[in-house]
């Protein structure tokens, strides 16, 4: 799963620009702190003052594109020219008054020398991670959102950190185990996961640019490489001397899903019965060998394994109100400057009318099962 659902939730609901964007795309680094009358850089002026803390010009602009993103994907495309000439004047306003609100939020955060512990860190990677089939895909996917290992890092340890805030700030009760329970059963039907095979993963990877010659020659190793798999040599050394994968490192252990992968590997992989090796797979990427150690059917996802991704909903369902209150709080005592004047609040619904990106109705998108799916309308209520 991207960046865990629940805790992307709790924070587009509270702090209006996503932190982590487009689910987990780019994000700049903090603009340090500047001193009042610190100077200008000519391509990069101040644009608003929050309690004598600067924010950039570039920062506006990087919160904006993160916008723009997220309507791009509502359009399935470009904003139309004459849509976004409309639009951009809200985008800018909606990107100035939510740096403003993240940076008093930051402000606080300092004040009070709240951190995070980075094993709670790593633990939310770990279980980001450990959403994909394998490395290779979750690293495929932070290259798409053009974002490290470390930027996410970062951004998880941001978020944690607001919710460390929030917790304090905005208490709600825990919910009840009936709570708990009615959210689940209406949500079955989307908690159902799809079958899998645990295994090991031998993968020979082929450049888009290689020749024919330099593709049978993959192919005649991959080849190699099954035929001593089935002789009886150990996998994990045949990893060693074949496999291009990140997997490499722990043996080629991977888990696959069931319709996350193209359709002839998904047909291929999913034939395979327990124990069983598989032909060489072609693929975009090269040619693989799979052994499947385990073939799992599908199954309903148990409570429990769920059950803090319902409660954390439940919980940021409550804490939205209280939330956008202490925030109101917070500009209402702050001295903001804007340099940079604020586009008039009177414009135009963001695509997709009510829920849209901004709006004053906006809603998120419902936790995410363990297999990464939305968890359908209970969660939703």
């Amino acid at each position: 799963m991207r960046l865990r659902e629940f805790i992307c939730a709790l924070v587009l609901a509270t702090v209006s620009i996503s932190l982590v964007a487009s689910k987990c795309g780019k994000q700049e680094g903090e603009t340090p702190a500047v001193e009042p009358g610190a100077g200008l850089t000519e391509n990069d002026p101040v644009w608003v003052r929050v309690n004598g803390n600067e924010i950039r010009k570039s920062e506006i602009e990087n919160e904006m594109r993160t916008m723009e993103a997220q309507i791009k994907s509502q359009y399935g495309g470009a904003i139309p020219s004459e849509e976004y000439a409309m639009l951009e004047p809200m985008i800018k306003r909606r990107a100035l008054e939510g740096s403003v609100e993240k940076r008093l939020i930051d402000q606080v955060i300092e004040k009070e020398g709240i951190e995070v512990d980075s094993k709670k860190v790593d633990e939310e990677l770990n279980k980001i991670k450990s959403q994909y089939p394998d490395e290779t895909l979750f690293m495929q996917r932070l290259i798409e959102q053009q974002i490290t290992e470390d930027d996410l890092r970062k951004n998880i340890s941001q978020v944690l950190r607001y919710q460390a805030l929030f917790d304090v700030k905005a208490p709600v009760p825990e919910p009840t185990e009936e709570e708990i329970l009615k959210i689940y059963e209406a949500s079955k039907a989307q908690l159902m996961e799809p079958p899998r095979v645990a295994g090991a993963h031998i993968v020979l990877m082929v450049p888009t640019s290689a020749t024919d010659e330099a593709r049978q020659e993959k192919r005649e190793k991959a080849e190699e490489a099954r035929k001593r798999l089935v002789a009886g040599e150990d996998m994990a050394v045949l990893v060693q001397e074949y496999s291009d994968s990140p997997t490499k490192a722990n043996g080629g252990v991977e888990s696959f899903v069931q319709g996350q992968m193209p359709e002839s590997f998904d047909a291929a992989v999913f034939s395979l019965k327990q124990g069983e090796i598989s032909e060489v797979i072609a693929s975009p990427v090269g040619f693989h060998i799979i052994r499947a150690d385990e073939v799992i059917a599908e199954r309903a996802t148990p409570l429990e394994e769920v059950r803090d991704e319902i409660v954390a909903h439940i919980e940021g369902r409550q804490k939205g109100p209280l939330i956008q209150e202490y925030l109101k709080g917070l500009m209402a005592e702050a001295k903001i400057e804007y340099l940079e004047p604020l586009p008039a609040p009177s414009m135009p619904r963001m695509p997709g009318g009510p829920g849209a990106p901004g709006s004053d109705t906006e809603t998120e998108e419902p936790p995410a099962g363990s297999d990464g799916k939305p968890t359908g309308e209970g969660m939703g209520q």
